[in-house]
């Protein structure tokens, strides 16, 4: 081929080659931008997946941080409102307490010394707080009425109208702060008396539950209506892990984010993924050391992100270990996987001690229904409580109160409960309501009225008497001032010593109650002025002196009359002093002259008694022999006698023993009198001495055909037996003498240091007239036996003797006309002791 043919085909193959070139250049182009695009996708893919595999770990971190975080916050607020229950209780308990104020503030304050925290303890009567502790810092508070007020007034009806207890959503107090007050309502009797009210600082129950102290999460709080108080509000459109506080009211939303977002916090992990990704696809070669530094790389991250998971489960299992509440975590059938050392120390155990045992082992039998509608409700709802029940701990049965939830973990269910100890709680309760009932006892069994009032002369406290007396309800007395219950003609000295009561501290008035139906009633009314609640208050009580008015007129009209008596006396004393005056003279000159007489009466007296009792025994000489011998001849010791003989010697005999009485009644008058008796005291058995005066007496008893009973007993006495012998058988002689028909009781009475000898006939009986003088000298019966009884008249005059002077005893007699009579002789067991008492 020459030159130019050569030069022609190079021309035609040169664009071939280029076009060749340029056709590899474009596919290669178009494989690697198909490949760029590949990678690109596959890198977009795998950022996507990773991304999400990411934010999936980040939120389960996030939803264990929540749940720990919920129970502290959980916890913090129960135990501060336990404190409100303390406060409620305490108020019920004490609502007419006179001195509610003082007890209130001795209350609150221990109440406050272990909750520093808390803002306000307060109490409301009919919604206005007029009781407050702290003071300092509160002023703003006194008086608030929460019915009126627009922050309070939706809270507060809220709360009359469930009667349990509420929790206002978080606010600015009117004190400053942020917080939120839990009130319960108090009732009287079943009648709404106030609020009790207590303000939590909400900061101190953040900074208790530690939500401040996290450093990867941005956390907020919102309430009910959706108000953010803790934490920014753009938190909650960030797409946040969120939890449920459960309140006693409502719940709380507590949600959490990365701090900078979700895609900020796995950002670099992001980053590093798509550039070993994009490291892949461009560098084939190197992609499996790229690979392994990858995955070495991406150890790293998951070890980092390892141990900061195990250092928050470290950190959350602390605040489960140190919690002060119960915790525990049990499968549905009860049997407990973990708890605290808190709920283990309850039962008086240590946690070993409690794990693996059923939680219905320290379930008492009477609570298992109790608790089956609580795991109903657990099913239902998703939690349970709160409630009270007992636990069977070591050393006895525990108060406590419950409250849990269900939770699911790798798809078995369990549950999660918190217990608080409320055993110290009910036993202050208890106190509480005992010390009430003795107050109200005390106050309503005071014999006069009692009534407590402040200084707008609003009633505080009354008792049950008050209502009485006036005839008013208790609503009516609450609706009425003091001066209420008084006439008009008596409001104004009462005002004036209302007024002394609280400037000078105390004083009295008398006035007239005014009842309901219009009575006066007159009453002595005391007061005192006291301190409640730094409020100046009049107490006092009220006595009705109505008897004692009465009496005051009467003796105003005795005065009367008798000043006009004693005038009228005095008149005529005066004019009679002269006489009197002569009369005193005469009267003297009368008395010198029977003085005189009178001792020449007793030396007669005792020249007779001298004289009777020398005659006496010269008389009773021979009539010893005559007594004597007729005895002999009686009793045949001289020789037979004839029958008529022998009655006539009797009634010889018997008439000389007869006569030997008589003068012996004489002797022993005559020495009485005189002075001159003998007392001779001897140790002996009375029933002997009642023996033998039966012996001596009984054939006449039988004789007349009269019934003779005895009750005798053995008695041992130290006195003159022969004188009460003769006493005994005088009492019995005159019984047998004027008893025709019936019987005669002897009987012997013991005591103690005395013994009584009583006979009792069926006899004639004795005359109120003669019953005067039947201890008199020579006195006897006037009766229709008169002719037929002999005597002179001194047998009981001498036994009267006998029984007071001799034997220092006494005697009397009871006697009905035509029934009988009864004598007693009261003698002392031993000679020389005291006199009985007149008519022992």
């Amino acid at each position: 081929m020459d030159d130019a043919s050569k030069a022609a085909h190079s021309s035609i193959k040169l664009p071939s080659l280029i076009r060749r070139r340029r056709d590899g250049l474009r596919a290669f182009s178009v494989a690697l931008l198909v490949w760029l695009v590949l990678c690109a996708l596959g890198c977009l893919a795998g950022g996507r997946w990773y991304q999400g595999y990411l934010v999936d770990r980040l939120r389960l971190s996030a939803a264990h941080l929540l749940g720990t975080k919920g129970t502290a916050l959980s916890a913090a607020i129960n135990r501060r409102l336990a404190l409100l229950e303390g406060l409620h209780t305490f108020s019920e308990a004490n609502v007419v307490a006179a001195d509610f104020g003082r007890r209130f503030e001795t209350y609150a304050a221990g109440l406050h010394a272990g909750a520093r925290d808390v803002r306000i303890f307060a109490v409301a009567p009919g919604g206005v707080i007029r009781y407050l502790y702290p003071v300092e810092g509160n002023e703003l508070a006194r008086d608030l009425d929460l019915f009126r007020d627009p922050h309070t007034r939706a809270d507060a009806l809220r709360t009359l109208k469930t009667r349990g207890i509420t929790l206002s959503d978080p606010y600015e107090l009117r004190q400053g702060g942020l917080g939120m007050v839990a009130r319960k309502s108090v009732y009287d009797r079943g009648r709404f008396w106030g609020l009790a009210t207590v303000g939590l600082n909400v900061p101190s129950i953040l900074s208790e539950a530690r939500l401040d102290e996290e450093s990867r999460f941005a956390l907020a709080l919102r309430d009910h209506s959706g108000r953010t108080f803790y934490g920014a509000s753009a938190t909650f459109s960030a797409a946040p892990v969120r939890l449920d506080v459960e309140l006693p009211e409502g719940h709380w939303e507590l949600a959490a984010v990365p701090k900078g977002g979700w895609q900020a916090a796995v950002r670099n992990d992001l980053l590093w993924f798509q550039a070993g990704v994009a490291l892949a696809a461009l560098c084939l070669a190197g992609i499996v050391s790229l690979v392994y530094e990858r995955q070495c790389r991406l150890g790293a991250a998951v070890a980092q992100r390892t141990a900061a998971l195990e250092e928050s489960e470290e950190y959350n299992r602390a605040l489960f270990e140190l919690s002060p509440t119960g915790l525990a975590l049990c499968r549905m059938d009860g049997r407990l996987v973990d708890v605290n050392q808190a709920f283990a120390g309850m039962l008086g155990l240590d946690v070993e001690e409690v794990l693996g045992h059923s939680y219905w082992e320290y379930t008492p039998q009477r609570y298992h229904d109790q608790e089956r509608e609580q795991l109903d409700r657990l099913e239902k709802a998703g939690r349970y409580g709160p409630y009270e029940k007992e636990l069977i701990g070591k050393s006895g049965q525990v108060q406590v109160r419950l409250q849990g939830r269900l939770v699911e973990h790798n798809g078995e269910r369990f549950i999660w409960s918190s217990i608080e100890d409320v055993t110290d709680q009910k036993k202050v309760q208890a106190d509480l309501r005992r010390e009430h009932r003795f107050s109200e006892g005390l106050i309503d069994s005071l014999p006069g009225v009692f009534y407590l009032y402040d200084e707008n002369l609003k009633f505080l406290r009354w008792n049950k008497n008050l209502e009485r007396v006036l005839g008013y309800t208790h609503e009516e007395i609450a609706a009425l001032s003091p001066l209420d219950l008084f006439a008009d003609d008596e409001r104004e000295l009462l005002q004036t010593k209302i007024r002394d009561v609280f400037s000078r501290g105390a004083s009295h008035v008398e006035a007239y109650f005014c009842t309901k139906e219009g009575e006066r009633i007159p009453y002595f009314f005391t007061g005192l002025k006291t301190e409640i609640d730094e409020c100046s208050c009049l107490i006092g009580i009220g006595i009705d002196i109505s008897a004692r008015k009465e009496l005051e007129r009467e003796l105003t009209e005795m005065n009367a009359t008798l000043e006009t008596r004693v005038a009228e006396r005095t008149r005529q004393l005066q004019e009679s002093r002269v006489e009197l005056e002569c009369l005193v003279e005469d009267l003297k000159e009368k008395s010198d002259q029977l003085a005189a007489a009178n001792e020449k009466l007793q030396e007669v007296d005792r020249l007779k008694s001298m004289f009777i009792a020398s005659m006496s025994h010269e008389l009773r000489t021979p009539l010893n022999s005559v007594i004597g011998y007729s005895s002999i001849i009686v009793n045949e010791w001289l020789g037979p006698l004839l029958p008529l003989q022998k009655e006539n010697l009797a009634i010889v005999l018997r008439a000389g023993k007869h006569l030997l009485s008589l003068i012996n009644d004489v002797i022993d008058v005559s020495k009485i009198e005189a002075g001159q008796i003998e007392v001779r005291p001897e140790e002996f058995d009375l029933f002997d001495l009642v023996t033998e005066a039966v012996q001596q007496l009984e054939p006449d008893i039988r004789r007349k055909g009269l019934e003779l009973r005895v009750v005798n007993v053995h008695q041992v006495l130290m006195s003159d037996r022969r004188r009460l012998l003769q006493a005994t058988l005088n009492i019995l002689s005159n019984a047998m003498k004027y008893t025709e028909a019936g019987s005669i009781e002897l009987a012997v009475l013991p005591g103690e240091g005395w013994v009584e000898v009583a006979v009792s006939d069926t006899g004639i009986g004795i005359s109120e007239q003669e019953a005067a003088l039947i201890f008199q000298p020579f006195q006897r019966l006037d009766s229709a036996l008169r002719g037929t009884v002999s005597g002179t008249g001194l047998g009981l005059y001498l036994t009267a003797k006998l029984v007071t002077e001799v034997l220092r005893g006494s005697i009397r007699f009871t006697s009905k006309p035509g029934s009988g009579s009864t004598f007693t002789i009261h003698v002392p067991l031993k000679a020389g002791a005291e006199p009985a008492p007149e008519g022992a």
